[in-house]
């Protein structure tokens, strides 16, 4: 049930929003403890370009852990008691929010075509500033805040993607 600005309440610990125009923004890791502030972020992009948004603020990713076999660390099992899931992970999302974020993803994107004949979505991650590379952005890796992955959908299927970089300067 959606309140008055088209926000779903978010009671499955995921908001939804509905826009008014073919884009479609989803932030799956939006809690403070993976990519802090992208669901503020992108709330505040969702708002003024009232646009279609996803907004994962309660599920965590699964921390690394060191592999004791490879000695390469890997991602630790999903542990959806205590929230930690990884929204980036389908079959994670499919064996335990499928309800809650895939196939609001998937209603989304089908109602957007419906309407629009094309779909726009961006995946909106935060980047820490010790995963950049220092020549990636002016020589300086604390000017990129977000990685967006950009996709464009068709009543016909996927047609492209991309992933592009976005810079706050000060």
């Amino acid at each position: 049930m959606n309140d008055e600005a088209g926000k779903d309440s978010a009671k499955d610990g995921i908001e939804k929003i509905e826009g008014n125009n073919k884009v479609l923004l989803v932030a799956p890791h939006g809690n403070k403890l993976d990519d802090k502030n992208t669901g503020l972020l992108t709330r505040e992009i969702a708002t003024r370009l009232n646009c279609y948004a996803i907004i994962n603020e309660t599920y965590k990713k699964p921390a690394k852990i060191k592999d004791e076999k490879t000695g390469k660390k890997r991602e630790k099992p999903p542990d959806p008691a205590n929230e930690f899931i990884n929204l980036n992970r389908r079959d994670q999302v499919e064996k335990y929010l499928r309800k809650e974020f895939l196939e609001p993803l998937e209603g989304y994107v089908k109602e957007i075509i419906g309407k629009y004949a094309s779909a726009t979505i961006l995946w909106m991650h935060g980047i820490e500033n010790v995963n950049i590379d220092a020549s990636s952005v002016d020589g300086d890796p604390s000017t990129v805040h977000m990685d967006s992955g950009v996709f464009l959908f068709s009543r016909k299927g996927e047609i492209g993607g991309n992933s592009i970089a976005a810079t706050h300067g000060g």
